[in-house]
Order: C-alpha cells, then sequence, then structure tokens
C-alpha cells in the first residue's frame, strides 16, 4: 500500500471512528494487511502466515440495510448453484478496495471482487476516503448528508 493510500485508509477509520455511535456496525471494520512494500523477510512471513494478494483493503462483515443489486444476485446464484428464490435480498457484507489518484485494480483484485460478490457481498473499488465513506454510510442505509464532511 502506498503512503498516500495508507492515509486515505487512516482518514477512513477516523471518520469511522467518529460515526460509531450513529453508525454502530462500524466497530466491525477491519484492515487486510496484504498490500505494501516490506522487508523481503517480513513479506515472506505474511505469505506463510496466508496472506494473499488482491484480498481488498477493508472489510466490514455486517449485512447491509440496502438491497442487493441484481448484479451481484445473478453471480450468486450461478456461482453457488441455486434458485433466486434461494438468494439472500441484502448483502451479507462490505469489501472496499481503496484507491487513489490513477490507481487501477490489479487483476488478482479483480478475481477477489468477484469471488466476494459471488458469496453475497457487496465489493466495490473506492477513489479516497471519502467515496469509500459514502459507501459505507449508503450500505448501512444513512443519508451521507446527515454526517460532517458531506
Amino acid at each position: 500500500m502506498r503512503q498516500l493510500e495508507g492515509t486515505a485508509q487512516t482518514h477512513l477509520f477516523r471518520f469511522y471512528a467518529h460515526i460509531q455511535g450513529q453508525v454502530p456496525e462500524v466497530e466491525w471494520a477491519f484492515h487486510v494487511p496484504n498490500g505494501g512494500h516490506r522487508h523481503v523477510v517480513v513479506a515472506a512471513q505474511m505469505k506463510a502466515q496466508g496472506t494473499k494478494r488482491g484480498v481488498p483493503d477493508i472489510l466490514i462483515p455486517v449485512p447491509s440495510a440496502m438491497l442487493m443489486d441484481t448484479g451481484t444476485q445473478q453471480l450468486y446464484e450461478r456461482a453457488n448453484g441455486v434458485p433466486r428464490s434461494s438468494v439472500p435480498d441484502r448483502y451479507v457484507g462490505l469489501a472496499i478496495e481503496l484507491k487513489v489518484g490513477k490507481n487501477k485494480q490489479s487483476d488478482e483484485q479483480k478475481r477477489w471482487q468477484a469471488r466476494f460478490q459471488q458469496s453475497g457481498w457487496r465489493a466495490v473499488v473506492c477513489y479516497g476516503w471519502e467515496a469509500a465513506a459514502k459507501e459505507t454510510l449508503v450500505y448501512f442505509g444513512k443519508d451521507p448528508g446527515q454526517f460532517y464532511l458531506f
């Protein structure tokens, strides 16, 4: 994770701390330390411990207030071999890939995003912490305009 992404992520988690009284679900948000530049020994240790390239930066394993979109429902249906009636009507979690500037998703990140969607998660790419904050608020049924900074 480049320093700019690290800074954006820090701002996002400060925002989560600020809104936790109004959006208690953000307590369960956490960062997956799967990117960034590390000493070769530390990188090898992390890989041995199960770190995988492309996993989204932020996970919130809490069901949504918003309804699952049709595209994700279809991915879930096909991936799990279940009829439409067995597909959840709401997301089971939120996965955020946080980007800054002109950074693009890697092929590994696209694979993980698709896998999360097939599992019923809302998996999104957000450019900047503000976009990730808005996505989180909407996911939990909140109006971003009712929160400081928006």
